[in-house]
């Protein structure tokens, strides 16, 4: 209402502070949107469904039910209106109980009308055009509104409840009886989470000798692989995803209600090397006593999102795409693991050249050397940036110089753990061979296990502060 009202205007352009300059300009502006509405005033005065429009603000309160019996509504809009010329007499039944009082009463409401176009015929079109410029507007929200209830349903089922929350798509209606009797004890949504896989290589081969001797292979892995894992777990706050021979999935999770506590890259990275030591430990025992040993590959994926789920029955099936890239991480190459010589590190990468036809065995143009080593992604090393705050040393690995970042981080008890995270540059892979002395611009990063090395690492940073 305000672009067409006069009154508005004035009101405005008496307002102190504006300027001189400013008010000018509002002037001219004025004078514009008055023209429009003249204009608009000119167009639509004459027409017959404008008038029908306009004449229903004069009848407003003034029409009843009783009226609306003796005579349709239509009929009286063409009289008031003036658009019809038939005579209110020919309208309404003269012989029906208040057709006189309504013939008067309609007459009344024609000159009431005729002395409103006459005197204020522009504040009626300013009250047309404000109230059908209020209608667009409900009417957009209207569509909005109904956009948005057809992506919503109601359910009730307890299956479709837990998928829903699981999904973190449920939104619970409460009264304020119900908000009273929420379970406290309910655990916060996850916000964000990092995949641990581990890829063990070996355990066939262990599980056939075991059996062969007349020994249990669960027992064996029970009491020497897996029990010592699930111990470690609630020190980096990490849960079981998935668990069989060959694989071990872990989770380490973030929680909306504690901010304070999202450390889930570096309690992953201190979980996996918490793995390889586990793992270290084991082989040192199978080579006493004449057994196969156990070769692991990790691999660390960061998501900023929370991870969906599945379930079997009770069983939740956790759905993420950082269990993908924590699977492609841990894997090996079959070109790589068996001659090749990584020095002190456990981790190299090798882009494949472009004239070669082949691709790694999972599809991918970068092939992965990974031997009992920790690999994290892009989005892990972002994130534990954020979490630790590192120290970057360069050093002397043979005749290679490499980088390393250097910091610490808290496990769930408060406890503080060192991190070392090489960062590698990937070399280059052709003719079915490693280029000698040829590396790209694209990087990896590897988590040192607890090795010499890495204690030396972290011993020259702790120099250097000093």
């Amino acid at each position: 209402r305000l672009l067409f009202d006069e009154k508005a205007h004035e009101h405005y352009l008496n307002q102190d502070g504006l300027g001189f300059s400013a008010g000018w300009g509002l002037k001219g502006d004025i004078k514009k949107l008055q023209k429009i509405a003249q204009g608009l005033c000119k167009a639509v005065g004459d027409n017959k469904v404008v008038r029908r429009v306009l004449v229903s603000y004069a009848l407003r309160d003034k029409v009843t039910q009783a009226d609306l019996d003796l005579i349709e509504l239509e009929a009286i809009l063409g009289f008031v209106s003036g658009v019809e010329s038939e005579q209110v007499q020919n309208l309404v039944a003269g012989t029906a109980d208040g057709a006189l009082a309504l013939q008067a009463k309609l007459e009344k409401c024609k000159a009431e009308f005729d002395r409103m176009m006459r005197e204020s015929e522009n504040e009626l079109m300013s009250r047309l055009l404000a109230d059908y410029c209020r209608y667009r507007l409900h009417l957009k929200y209207y569509r909005f509104a109904h956009r948005m209830f057809n992506r919503l349903s109601v359910i009730t089922e307890p299956q479709k409840l837990q998928l829903a929350k699981a999904g973190g798509s449920l939104y619970r209606l409460l009264s304020s009886e119900e908000v009273k009797n929420i379970d406290s004890d309910e655990k916060p949504g996850v916000i964000h989470h990092t995949i641990l896989k581990a890829d063990v290589r070996g355990s066939t081969k262990v599980t056939a000798e075991l059996s062969k001797r007349g020994l249990n292979p669960a027992s064996y892995f029970s009491l020497r692989f897996f029990d010592p894992i699930t111990e470690r777990l609630a020190t980096y706050g990490a849960a079981k995803v998935f668990i069989e021979g060959d694989a071990v999935i872990l989770a380490v999770n973030e929680y909306s209600n504690a901010p304070n506590e999202w450390f889930s890259v570096s309690r992953a990275c201190g979980m996996a090397k918490e793995v390889i030591d586990i793992v270290t430990s084991k082989n040192a025992d199978s080579k006493q006593t004449d057994l196969p040993t156990l070769e692991i590959g990790i691999g660390i994926s960061y998501l900023d999102e929370r991870p969906l789920f599945l379930f079997d029955e009770n069983r939740p099936i956790m759905i993420s795409a950082a269990i993908g890239d924590a699977d492609r991480l841990a894997s090996c190459s079959w070109r790589l693991r068996e001659d090749h010589d990584s020095g002190n590190f456990n981790v190299d990468a090798y882009l494949l050249d472009q004239s070669d036809g082949a691709k790694g065995e999972k599809g991918q143009k970068v092939l992965l050397y990974n031997v009992n080593g920790i690999v994290i992604d892009d989005a892990a090393f972002e994130k534990l940036q954020t979490e630790v705050h590192f120290r970057k040393l360069k050093a002397k690995s043979g005749a290679v110089e490499e980088s390393f970042f250097v910091g610490q981080y808290p496990d769930v008890g408060g406890k503080q753990r060192n991190i070392v995270v090489r960062q590698g540059r990937v070399g280059h892979w052709k003719d079915d061979a490693v280029v000698p002395g040829a590396r790209t611009s694209q990087l990896f990063y590897e988590v040192l296990p607890n090795t010499k090395f890495a204690n030396r690492i972290v011993e020259l940073v702790s120099k250097k502060g000093a």
